[in-house]
């Protein structure tokens, strides 16, 4: 085989540096380094090894900073016309350009793209949170007013039960009894801690002779009063 034919190229096995291609075979022979030959013109694009100088011992394919090939060879101290895309090995002169992408070739390396940018579109989330609130106030004073509109009505119908009109007042006349006011009434008088409860009479105002029944269609605390001696009523009064 005449070697003219043939020439080195970095060994596809990994195994060595170099490995020697006849022209249609890869062969047996390896070497660290190859011998030297003439190196291509600039820009000549080969699909064989390329004749430049040897990458070294410290050398690796890195990303091609000229962003023309996936891969090109460091040999340690500058870019080699090594190229390499999917697998395939090819040669291209490095011309010094560098692509967009930030590969530096004076600082090789693989460097990634910038991270993105994240941007924070301010205003709207200030808008939803006073939305929110305004929504939690309006629901808030939704459910103390039916609260209090339930407190009135269980109120009102509590005052029901012991409740009797000017009417039945002015009908009631001084000298009857409990049993006999009660029956003429027809219901029992309000309890007299209830008041208390409420606010509407203190303790000290309270005597054991006296009955209260709450007045029709008045709000609690207006109520008439019907005070006895013994069991003979004495005295009446309206508040």
């Amino acid at each position: 085989m005449n070697e003219s034919q043939g020439e080195w190229r970095p060994d596809p096995s990994g195994r060595y540096e170099f490995r020697y291609w006849d022209g249609t075979k890869w062969t047996e022979r390896v070497a660290g380094s190859p011998p030297p030959v003439q190196e291509p013109s600039r820009g000549t694009v080969s699909v064989v090894a390329e004749r430049a100088v040897a990458p070294t011992v410290q050398g690796e394919w890195r990303p091609d900073p000229s962003g023309h090939h996936q891969f090109r060879y460091w040999d340690g101290t500058r870019w080699t016309g090594y190229v390499s895309d999917q697998g395939q090995q090819a040669t291209e002169l490095y011309d010094g350009t560098v692509a967009t992408a930030g590969v530096s070739a004076t600082s090789p390396g693989v460097q990634g793209a910038a991270p993105p940018t994240v941007v924070v579109k301010k205003g709207h989330g200030c808008l939803w949170a006073l939305l929110v609130v305004a929504v939690l106030v309006v629901a808030g004073v939704v459910l103390f007013g039916l609260a209090v509109n339930n407190a009135v009505e269980s109120l009102n119908a509590e005052q029901a039960k012991h409740a009797i009109t000017k009417t039945q007042f002015d009908a009631v006349q001084l000298g009857i009894s409990h049993t006999a006011l009660e029956s003429q009434l027809g219901m029992p008088p309000e309890d007299t801690q209830e008041f208390v409860t409420k606010g509407v009479l203190s303790q000290q105002d309270l005597t054991s002779s006296c009955v209260y029944y709450n007045q029709a269609g008045q709000s609690f605390g207006s109520r008439f009063q019907f005070c006895f001696d013994g069991d003979s009523l004495r005295s009446k009064n309206a508040y």
